[in-house]
C-alpha cells in the first residue's frame, strides 16, 4: 500500500488548497480536448469547450466562502501576467470583430483557454507544493500509459507518425508533431517530479520516462528528439555536482538507449528516418538536402517568408492565418516569428511580457536553490519552449501551454525549497 504524506507549503500552514480539486479536473479534461483531437470530436468540439470554461469558473469559485477571497487574492500576486493574457484575449477579440486574418475564431477561443488554464494553474498551485506534486505524478502516469499505448502502433506502421487523421479497421491515429513535442517539452520536469518521490512509485515514473524518450526516438520528427537530448543534457550539466542525480539522469538516457540499439537500426524504418533526417539538420551546407521538406534549407525559407510578412506589417502583423489557406503569409515553421507577422509588435507585446515575467520568476526562484533538481528542470523546460517555437509552430499550441503553464510556470516560487515527501510501504 502506497500513503502520500507532504510537508506544508510553508511553516505554519496546512499544504491544503481550499479552492475545490473539481476545477483542477476540469481543466485537466479542457487539456486532453486539445490535445487530443478524437476526445475534441468526441464531446462535440468548440461550443463543448466553452460550456466547460464556464463550469470551471463556477467550480473555482463556488464551493465555499473563502473561495473567491482565496482566488483573488492568489491572482493578484500574478497580476502582470493575467493582465497580459486578458489583453492578448482583448487583441484576438478585436481582430475577429473585424476580420483581421483568416484563423481569427480559433485563435480567440485558444487564447480563452490559455487564460482558463493559467488561472487555474494560480488559483489551485499558488506554493501549494503537495497538489503541484499531485498533478505532476498524473500528468506523469497519463502520458506514461498513452506512450506505451502509441508505442506499438508506430513501430508497426512506419511512418504513422506523420499521418494526419490516419484511419483503417485495424488502426486509429490523430498523429501530430505537437504529440510528440509535448514530450519533449515535459519530459524534464517529469523526471524531477519522480526525483523527488520516494519507494515503488519514483521506479514506476523512471521506468514510464524511459518509455517516453522510446516513443520520441521512434516519431521520426527530429526537433523532438533534439529537445528530448537538449533537455535531459541540460539537467546533467546543471545537476553535476549531485552525483546520485547525475548518474540518475545517466542511467534513465542509457536505458532508452539500449531499449533502441538492441535491434537493427537499418531495419527499422523510423530509426533509420530519423538517423537521415539527423544528418540532414547537422549538414545543411549540403546541396543533397535542398529538395528535402524537412531540411534546414525549407525550414528557413518557410521562416523567411514570415520575417518578410512581417517587415511589411511591424506593428499589429496580418491577423491569424489558416495554414492550409491559399495565400501564403506565414511560413508556419516558427511559432515565435510567425506570431510576430500574425501579431506585429504590439499584437503579441502582452504575451510577451507574460513570457517576460514568468522566466524572471523562474530565474529567481533558481538563484535561490540552485541545487533543486525542479528548479533546473522547470527552468529547462521553459528553454525547450522557446526552443521548440523558433523551429516549429509551437508558440501557441494550447496542448503544449498548457504542459507549461503546469508543469514550469506554476507559482511554486517558496515551496521548491521544502519539497514534498512521499513514501511507500
Amino acid at each position: 500500500m502506497t500513503t502520500i504524506s507532504a510537508t506544508a507549503s510553508a511553516p505554519g500552514r496546512v499544504a491544503r488548497n481550499p479552492i475545490p480539486f473539481v476545477s483542477m479536473m476540469i481543466a485537466q479534461v479542457l487539456w486532453l480536448t486539445w490535445y487530443v483531437p478524437a476526445i475534441f470530436t468526441l464531446i462535440g468540439g468548440t461550443r463543448t469547450q466553452i460550456l466547460l470554461a464556464g463550469l470551471w469558473l463556477v467550480s473555482l469559485v463556488a464551493f465555499r466562502r473563502s473561495a473567491p477571497a482565496t482566488a483573488i487574492g492568489r491572482l493578484g500576486t500574478r497580476g502582470p501576467e493575467l493582465a497580459g493574457l486578458a489583453l492578448f484575449v482583448v487583441v484576438n477579440l478585436v481582430f475577429y470583430m473585424i476580420g483581421k486574418g483568416s484563423y481569427t475564431y480559433a485563435f480567440l477561443v485558444k487564447s480563452i483557454l490559455l487564460c482558463v488554464i493559467w488561472v487555474t494553474s494560480t488559483v489551485q498551485l499558488t506554493n501549494d507544493h503537495r497538489r503541484y506534486m499531485q498533478v505532476g505524478v498524473t500528468i506523469t502516469l497519463v502520458l506514461g500509459v498513452i506512450a506505451l499505448v502509441v508505442l506499438p502502433i508506430i513501430y508497426l506502421n512506419p511512418g504513422i507518425a506523420r499521418v494526419y487523421e490516419y484511419q483503417t479497421n485495424q488502426v486509429t491515429w490523430f498523429g501530430s508533431y505537437g504529440f510528440f513535442m509535448s514530450y519533449a517539452l515535459a519530459l524534464p520536469c517529469l523526471f524531477a517530479i519522480a526525483h523527488e518521490l520516494g519507494g515503488r512509485l519514483r521506479i514506476v515514473l523512471y521506468l514510464l520516462c524511459v518509455a517516453m524518450v522510446v516513443l520520441v526516438m521512434f516519431s521520426t520528427f527530429a526537433a523532438s528528439v533534439i529537445m528530448v537530448a537538449a533537455g535531459f543534457g541540460a539537467l546533467a550539466l546543471m545537476s553535476i555536482r549531485k552525483r546520485s542525480t547525475f548518474i540518475t539522469i545517466g542511467v534513465v538516457l542509457l536505458l532508452a538507449v539500449v531499449a533502441v540499439t538492441q535491434v537493427d537500426i537499418s531495419q527499422i524504418p523510423q530509426l533509420e528516418a530519423m538517423r537521415v533526417k539527423l544528418i540532414a539538420i547537422f549538414s545543411v551546407s549540403s546541396d543533397r538536402w535542398v529538395e528535402d521538406p524537412n531540411s534546414a534549407h525549407v525550414r528557413a525559407h518557410l521562416t523567411a517568408i514570415s520575417i518578410r510578412t512581417f517587415v511589411a506589417n511591424p506593428f499589429f502583423g496580418v491577423g491569424a492565418q489558416d495554414p492550409s489557406a491559399g495565400d501564403i503569409l506565414i511560413g508556419n515553421h516558427s511559432g515565435i516569428i510567425d506570431g510576430l507577422a500574425e501579431f506585429g509588435v504590439f499584437g503579441l507585446a502582452p504575451y510577451l511580457m507574460v513570457l517576460a515575467v514568468a522566466c524572471r520568476r523562474l530565474v529567481a526562484a533558481w538563484r535561490r536553490d540552485k541545487d533543486s533538481l525542479l528548479n533546473q528542470a522547470r527552468l529547462v523546460t521553459f528553454a525547450l519552449y522557446l526552443l521548440g517555437s523558433m523551429v516549429n509552430p509551437t508558440f501557441f499550441d494550447a496542448g503544449i501551454c498548457t504542459l507549461l503553464f503546469l508543469l514550469a510556470l506554476s507559482p511554486l516560487a517558496r515551496a521548491t525549497s521544502q519539497p514534498a515527501v512521499f513514501a511507500a510501504e
